[in-house]
């Protein structure tokens, strides 16, 4: 038996397309505490995110929905290996931002990395402070710009914010960078 081009076509109907999503970053409200950077540039950041936060949505490019695997433990009884689920492992959360003049979601994700680790008074931030309250939430929206799949990352934070690549030649694109973040764990709530 065969399948034509039709019948293909009444199975397959629906697919998610990966261009429609919406990423909400909600910070630790300890990110703003820094005083390493300008009170100016912190007031910009805090009202860029916190009095819309949908500014720093409209700005991801993109997102990616972390892998995840299992490890295995292996028990060897009577000369015969079994094979056992272990520990548990994900990869990091990568979100890519537009970067707009105001650098402010840049400037977010820089002052968040200062609460961790400022290189300036060589201190280290505890993590319940730069973590506390920390998530994201990345949505999957289907073609009736409804939620087909939400996912829940908590105590969120960053650990690596890429170059902005500045060059003369590049005067019809866009400014961009990309934020890793690592989490405590994630659900699929919906």
């Amino acid at each position: 038996m065969f399948m034509t081009i039709d019948d293909f076509k009444s199975h397959v109907r629906n697919v998610a397309r990966p261009n429609r999503f919406i990423v909400q970053v909600l910070p630790s409200p300890f990110v703003w505490k820094s005083a390493s950077l300008s009170l100016s540039s912190i007031i910009d950041a805090v009202r860029f995110v916190s009095t819309n936060p949908i500014n720093l949505t409209f700005m991801c490019k993109g997102a990616q929905i972390p892998g995840r695997s299992i490890g295995v433990v292996e028990h060897k009884r009577n000369g015969v290996t079994h094979k056992f689920g272990g520990d548990s492992s994900h990869e990091d959360l990568t979100l890519t931002f537009l970067a707009d003049e105001s650098w402010a979601g840049r400037v977010l994700f820089e002052n968040w990395m200062e609460q961790i680790a400022n290189n300036r008074e060589n201190t280290r931030g505890y993590v319940q402070d730069y973590t506390m309250g920390s998530e994201i939430i990345v949505m999957q929206m289907g073609a009736n710009n409804l939620p087909i799949c939400i996912y829940n990352f908590e105590n969120v934070f960053p650990h690596t914010i890429s170059t902005i690549d500045l060059n003369s030649e590049s005067s019809d694109q866009l400014a961009e960078f990309t934020v890793s973040l690592q989490y405590s764990y994630w659900d699929r709530v919906a």
